[in-house]
């Protein structure tokens, strides 16, 4: 069996941009063992995918604690971003490390496969880079992601408190992003086009 260890430690949008890749992974290589350690917050997005093994937290500043007595226990690691925190806790408990080109010589020569960060590409496509490197396919671009049965109830039981009964269509509107990039906000007068286009075709919709 090989084993995989994933570090992606981001937001929960890249965190889910890494899916199409781990899945991938666990389409090429039949019967593996994938671990995925991401940020603390955003780890739990990941929870109930089937091609998932394991999931843990990990961050720069825990990551030089850990790893210093065991064995090589993963095949191979993909670390995605650029602590080098990350890169050497990789290369600790992993026979074979796989990430971007790094600012140190020495520590890029200690990995197995790196390459340059691409540009101009979609997050999902930068992340299948590395994956590309062990010849894994990318056949399904679809990010993953599986509502939780207590996360279900819990939405059921909001929508059953605070919306009319047998409301169709029913759509949730996310209007602002985080604070630090507001620039990326649609404009409010787009979303109220957007509604109204909605209710011309259909009358009854909920917002």
């Amino acid at each position: 069996m090989t084993s995989f260890l994933i570090i992606k430690v981001s937001r929960i949008g890249d965190t889910l941009f890494a899916t199409p890749s781990i899945r991938a992974i666990a389409n090429t290589y039949a019967d593996c063992d994938i671990t995925v350690l991401g940020h603390r917050h955003r780890i739990e997005v990941l929870k109930g995918l089937p091609f998932i093994n394991q999931l843990g937290a990990i961050s720069k500043r825990t990551a030089w604690l850990r790893g210093w007595f065991h064995h090589k226990q993963y095949d191979y690691a993909l670390v995605y971003g650029f602590d080098e925190a990350l890169i050497k806790y990789a290369l600790r408990v992993a026979k074979k490390v796989i990430a971007f080109q790094q600012n140190d010589v020495k520590l890029n020569q200690r990995l197995y496969h790196y390459i340059t960060i691409p540009k101009q590409q979609h997050s999902i496509m930068v992340d299948f880079q590395l994956a590309a490197l062990l010849e894994v396919n990318l056949n399904n671009r679809r990010i993953a992601y599986q509502v939780l049965p207590e996360e279900k109830r819990v939405a059921q039981a909001r929508i059953n408190a605070d919306i009319p009964i047998n409301v169709f269509p029913l759509i949730g509107i996310q209007m602002s992003s985080f604070h630090t990039k507001s620039y990326r906000d649609w404009p409010l007068e787009n979303f109220v086009k957007l509604l109204r286009a909605i209710l011309d075709n259909w009358s009854d919709a909920h917002f």
